[in-house]
């Protein structure tokens, strides 16, 4: 059973779709796509690790995904963690390929590329063992004794695992996906007395879930907001290049229309800019003359119009973003509907 199911990952969404808005010559431009590739390569490798579960058919285990919890006035996020009456499992998820070496000593994970540039990370032994603390201090106040173990899982079939250190053997909780089973059958087999109400558990988990936010993107990646230009993207092209004409936004090179991206225009300017905008404002940023045209296409996109030192200005609702849309895999637009939290700007 799965207490807790994924969703697309909104930053993943939110770095691509703020890469278009930047000149291509713009050193953050590739790392706003870099950044997404690993997010959306981490939640295939998660996908894989959850068919790998499911697969076990047991009934007493409850897998929740991608779980953001409070933790020392902070957050962690777990890829997974697994519940069973005897105990509950940790799961870091690294989907990478290619040579990764590890070295504890160090408390680094290196990454190695064809080219020999090196990449380190976090040692992920290091990252689990900070979310065992954190979901251990859960369960303490919520009167909860369940033991916790963590494992970490690299789910690429293309990667070769070094450890660095007096001991060259790879730590027990570290291992590859074509393992993951047998390790969850040992566990079962050595933790079978019953220690808490795992429908409890669950219920305390989602009341302590939090939202996954972005914030701090444009400082992170140093990118100005007058790097940020207007336009509205054809998927075609590839470029800002679509207008308002004759009714409608088409490409002023291939023709093509695509109004969607209207809404992604939008999310990139109440998100990263302002975190609302005027009727000018918004002509100047989807590049459209008429003021009528502008107000109708804010109120199409779910926008909310306040009144403000005497003018009119258009909102998210709450603030809060309430759909993105972005490209799938196959190249089409697929809606997603978010309760994600966003940081707007002041």
């Amino acid at each position: 059973m799965i207490f807790h199911k994924r969703t697309p990952s909104l930053r993943a969404s939110a770095y691509e779709i703020l890469a278009r808005h930047l000149s291509t010559h713009h050193p953050a431009r590739l790392e706003l796509l870099e950044e997404a590739s690993l997010l959306k390569a981490g939640e295939f490798g998660e996908k894989k690790v959850t068919r790998l579960v499911q697969s076990l058919n047991q009934d007493d285990i409850h897998l929740g995904e991608n779980l953001l919890l409070p933790f020392e006035n902070a957050r962690m996020q777990i890829d997974h963690l697994l519940l069973t009456p005897s105990f509950a499992l940790i799961i870091e998820t690294k989907h990478m390929k290619g040579h990764i070496r590890l070295d504890l000593r160090n408390e680094q994970m290196y990454r190695i590329y064809h080219d020999g540039t090196i990449k380190a990370y976090l040692h992920p032994v290091l990252q689990a063992e900070r979310h065992r603390e954190g979901l251990q201090d859960l369960f303490s106040k919520w009167g909860i004794t369940l033991p916790i173990h963590t494992l970490i899982v690299f789910s690429h079939h293309d990667v070769f695992l070094e450890y660095v250190g007096d001991d060259s053997n790879l730590p027990k909780n570290v291992i590859r996906s074509e393992r993951l089973q047998i390790k969850l059958r040992d566990l079962l087999k050595q933790n079978n007395d019953p220690k808490a109400d795992i429908p409890k558990v669950i219920k305390k988990i989602r009341k302590s879930l939090l939202p996954e936010e972005i914030f701090s993107t444009l400082d992170h990646f140093k990118i100005q907001k007058e790097d940020i230009r207007s336009g509205i993207w054809c998927p075609a092209c590839e470029k800002l290049s679509q207008r308002w004409i004759a009714k409608r936004f088409r490409c002023i090179d291939c023709n093509l229309s695509a109004p969607e991206a209207v809404r992604e225009s939008l999310f990139v300017y109440l998100t990263f800019i302002k975190s609302q905008l005027t009727n000018q404002e918004g002509r100047d940023f989807l590049r459209i003359e008429a003021a009528d045209t502008a107000r109708r296409i804010f109120l199409k996109n779910d926008l909310i119009p306040f009144r403000k030192f005497g003018g009119t200005y258009y909102r998210y609702p709450d603030n809060t973003l309430a759909m993105l849309e972005h490209r799938s895999n196959d190249t089409e637009l697929t809606k997603i509907f978010s309760t994600s939290r966003i940081h707007l700007p002041n």
